[in-house]
């Protein structure tokens, strides 16, 4: 959750708290708890390694190519499973806003 929601929701659950005298019990609190809740949880893209890969081949038109040590074409296996992992951890980082304060290295 974006830092402004968090503090809309928690904004919320004060008022209905202290000036609308809600009790912390009461179901509209436990709700806005749970959401907040919800909220806060990573966000995780399920998507199977075949609809991953029609999306790759978009992108790496020999992505389906066995690699050629010949000349550079193609993906060996291993190198479909690591550019798979690297993507699904790259939209992770985007879809959760995951941005590092500076580059790794310099």
């Amino acid at each position: 959750m974006d830092d402004e929601s968090d503090i809309f929701i928690q904004w919320l659950i004060s008022r209905l708290l202290h000036k609308h005298n809600y009790d912390p019990q009461d179901q509209i609190i436990q709700k806005l708890h749970i959401i907040a809740n919800k909220l806060s949880q990573p966000i995780y893209i399920n998507i199977k390694d075949e609809e991953l890969d029609l999306i790759l081949s978009r992108y790496y038109p020999d992505f389906n190519l066995d690699k050629c040590e010949d000349i550079s074409i193609g993906f060996s296996s291993n190198d479909r499973i690591v550019l798979r992992t690297t993507i699904k951890s790259i939209i992770f980082d985007i879809v959760n806003k995951i941005v590092p304060k500076e580059t790794i290295i310099k």
